[in-house]
């Protein structure tokens, strides 16, 4: 069940790395951009090495990774040092309207299929021979959120629950696949008690990605996302009466 925390140590390597390195570039844009242009290469050939099979190599798997999220650490401070300041002024609509045509395009172009990759833990979804694909879409992806990000800001900027939720993101990403397996220990009771059939156990076991029957896959969801938010609440609220209780 701790599948859902597998970028934390590649995290944790980017983060180390990408501070090192920043703090030798940030002292000359023209630097930064080049260093930038560098890591987009060296993530280029992180996917290329992925496409070819070299993920599967268990010593290879992390410095794949690595690879391949150093550009997006990097570029979230070239965004902000470089071009928020003109991007900002692009209004929203305007904005999300030209991602969904440049998206709906590369779909026209190379299909579903080519453009999506569903995850990144084994770097095992890239589509030979379109590399650079994955930095396109997922860069048009996060402008695309950071336009909505804005269009919603105003009104859901103060908002206690999404404040509940930014605040306890690594808590839901770390504990949401756990949660969204009670159906299936749902439907494994009743399978040890002979009230269901057609339950295979060993993939359960084996796998927390197991789907008893899509029947119930939005009982998953409902588990997985507002069971986290109710553990939270709960938690919250015991450290809250512990601490009237310390005083």
């Amino acid at each position: 069940m701790n599948d859902a925390i597998w970028f934390v140590m590649m995290l944790f390597f980017v983060s180390v790395l990408y501070s090192f390195f920043h703090r030798a570039t940030r002292k000359n844009n023209v630097i930064m951009l080049l260093f930038s242009l560098f890591l987009i290469l060296m993530g280029f050939m992180s996917v290329m090495a992925s496409s070819k099979g070299m993920n599967t190599t268990k010593w290879a798997l992390l410095p794949l990774k690595i690879a391949f999220y150093m550009p997006f650490y990097n570029w979230g401070h070239v965004y902000k040092q470089c071009f928020e300041q003109y991007i900002s002024r692009v209004h929203p609509l305007k904005a999300c309207f030209g991602c969904l045509i440049v998206s709906g395009a590369l779909v026209s172009i190379y299909g579903y299929e080519v453009i999506s990759f569903s995850s990144t833990a084994f770097m095992g979804s890239f589509t030979a021979p379109h590399y650079i694909l994955p930095y396109v879409t997922s860069f048009i992806g996060i402008l695309f959120w950071i336009k909505v990000a804005e269009i919603l800001e105003k009104s859901l900027g103060n908002n206690n629950f999404i404040a509940l939720v930014a605040d306890n993101s690594f808590f839901i990403m770390a504990n949401h696949l756990l949660l969204a397996n009670i159906p299936n220990f749902i439907c494994l009771f009743f399978y040890k008690h002979d009230k269901l059939a057609n339950f295979d156990v060993e993939r359960f076991m084996s796998s927390p990605w197991y789907l008893y029957n899509s029947r119930i896959y939005i009982w998953n969801f409902v588990c997985g996302m507002l069971g986290c938010i109710l553990l939270i609440i709960l938690i919250n609220k015991f450290k809250k009466l512990k601490r009237v209780r310390e005083m």
